[in-house]
């Protein structure tokens, strides 16, 4: 370097300003790309089965989950078996995803499906077909029956919650 004459740092601050901005931009994309599989996480319906018994202990419960029916209050429900009949998500995961929540599932739907829900006695084995969103926890109500297991639905794959450890 000839004598007296110093370097320029013009240069070194264009480009620590153009290594911020790109800095900023990397992570405006990151946020938009996460806030886009966050909302693709809720937009996305899965086809449940519940079997279980409401506001009851029960021997054959893998887990007890809290659950909302309509607007009323919380409910225990002592699941037995959930069964995903449509849909790219395991038992384990949509439990692992609910555990932290009360209530874990709100039901919704026809108002006499809620009812049949709502009227079961302790020692009825209810089993309640529906849509859930995992993002919002919703579960659309879509049929509710009781007694035995009812006999798998041909063309679907059946994948049952294991026992809670």
């Amino acid at each position: 370097m000839a004598q007296g004459k110093r370097p320029s740092r013009a240069g070194g601050a264009r480009g620590l300003l153009r290594i911020s901005i790109g800095a900023v931009l990397a992570a405006a994309i990151a946020v938009l790309v996460l806030a886009g599989d966050a909302e693709a996480v809720r937009s996305r319906r899965l086809q449940l089965r519940l079997d279980g018994y409401l506001a009851a202990e029960n021997a054959h419960a893998s887990r007890v989950l809290d659950v909302q029916i309509g607007g009323g209050a919380l409910q225990k429900f002592a699941l037995v078996k959930l069964v995903v009949l449509s849909g790219n998500a395991s038992p384990g995961d949509i439990l692992e995803r609910v555990r932290p929540y009360k209530p874990s599932f709100r039901f919704t739907g026809d108002a006499a499906l809620l009812e049949r829900i709502s009227a079961a006695k302790p020692d009825e084995l209810l089993h309640i077909r529906g849509a859930f969103g995992l993002g919002d926890r919703i579960y659309l109500v879509s049929a509710v029956e009781s007694g035995a297991a009812p006999a798998p639905t041909p063309g679907t794959k059946h994948r049952h919650v294991a026992p809670a450890p």
